[in-house]
């Protein structure tokens, strides 16, 4: 099984939540927080569709990218970690580190092989899941202006709908450089099938 399709299974088999409340300890109210990968103390974790975002260390991804940043460990042993803490059969109840630097090397060495029309795509294929994330987040993010905002002009500011506000620009910021990216690569595709006619 490659990396991608196992890390896809086990994301729609172990809820973020769950993970983060077994790992951590940490208790989840209303999809928020606090962030066990820098340790933070206020509600600054934020998980919302089985991804997870922290606005302060901005740590993000998925179940696997959150053991993996919780515990320090690379992808395949977090793969592992989480198919034997959870029962999964999805393979063997090891870590071969052999095997890992083996499959390692061959990525490597697809990628190294690949057209420059392959490369693109993937990395097209990257931005697209990464801008997924993004726009997770911004829905958090304007949701919590809408629900926490002040009820009148003197009113009292919940923390949540002042950090959802701190936010917001640099969301956006992001989302934007990564739609640039898009279409630049989207550009540089098209261009290239043009030279190849």
């Amino acid at each position: 099984m490659r990396f991608r399709d196992t890390m896809n299974a086990i994301c729609d088999m172990v809820p973020l939540e769950d993970a983060i409340e077994r790992y951590t300890g940490h208790r989840i109210r209303n999809h928020r927080t606090n962030c066990p990968i820098h340790e933070g103390d206020g509600q600054n974790m934020r998980t919302d569709n089985n991804i997870f975002y922290c606005y302060v260390c901005h740590a993000h991804g998925n179940v696997v990218q959150f053991v993996q940043e919780y515990f320090r460990l690379d992808g395949w042993q977090a793969l592992s970690k989480l198919n034997t803490d959870y029962d999964l059969g999805l393979f063997p109840h090891y870590y071969d580190e052999k095997a890992a630097k083996i499959l390692r090397d061959s990525r490597a060495r697809r990628l190294a092989e690949m057209s420059r029309e392959e490369a693109i795509k993937h990395q097209i294929a990257a931005l697209s899941s990464v801008y997924g994330a993004w726009c997770a987040w911004r829905r958090g993010a304007a949701e919590d202006m809408i629900k926490y905002r002040p009820k009148d002009p003197g009113g009292e500011i919940d923390e949540r709908y002042a950090e959802a506000v701190k936010w917001w620009d640099y969301i956006n910021y992001n989302m934007d450089e990564l739609e640039l990216e898009f279409f630049r690569l989207k550009g540089e595709l098209r261009n290239g099938r043009k030279d190849a006619c």
